[in-house]
């Protein structure tokens, strides 16, 4: 995220196929969206992985389990849910919080030193925080259903 660089998806394929969520979908995911209490759950398990977040797509009428193995995950993809997990965050010191939040950037800046990020830790999730560009947070991409 450094000089007019504001979004990493601009930088796959064509450019305009993947793109990273923005602050206002993130806020939409966890709090706007009809029966969004329900459609999200932090802390669960996928494969092993602990701490990781599960959103659901809208209208979603299942449950999220607290754990998933292979084959109920396998299922659960099918079923439109996606695993974020807690991939921690690379500062110049190195690493931490691997396994116990992740940080997920948006392509909002709030000026040129500072770029907006969600917080998911393993039994919440925080919006919207900000931090100097030149963290390494996660990114999530994602494609526009066409």
């Amino acid at each position: 995220y450094s000089g007019d660089f504001v979004d990493w998806g601009k930088n796959i394929g064509d450019g305009s196929t993947w793109r990273t969520l923005s602050k206002d979908e993130w806020v939409y995911l966890f709090e706007t969206r009809t029966n969004a209490e329900n459609l999200y759950k932090c802390g669960v398990t996928v494969c092993g992985k602990t701490n990781c977040l599960i959103i659901a797509p809208d209208g979603f009428t299942g449950t999220i389990a607290d754990s998933y193995d292979a084959t109920s995950w396998s299922a659960a993809e099918t079923a439109g849910l996606v695993c974020l997990p807690p991939a921690g965050d690379r500062y110049s010191w190195g690493t931490q919080n691997d396994g116990i939040h992740g940080n997920y950037w948006t392509p909002d800046h709030a000026s040129d030193s500072y770029s907006s990020f969600i917080c998911v830790e393993s039994n919440s999730f925080s919006t919207i925080f900000y931090e100097q560009r030149f963290c390494g947070l996660s990114v999530r991409l994602i494609t526009d259903v066409k």
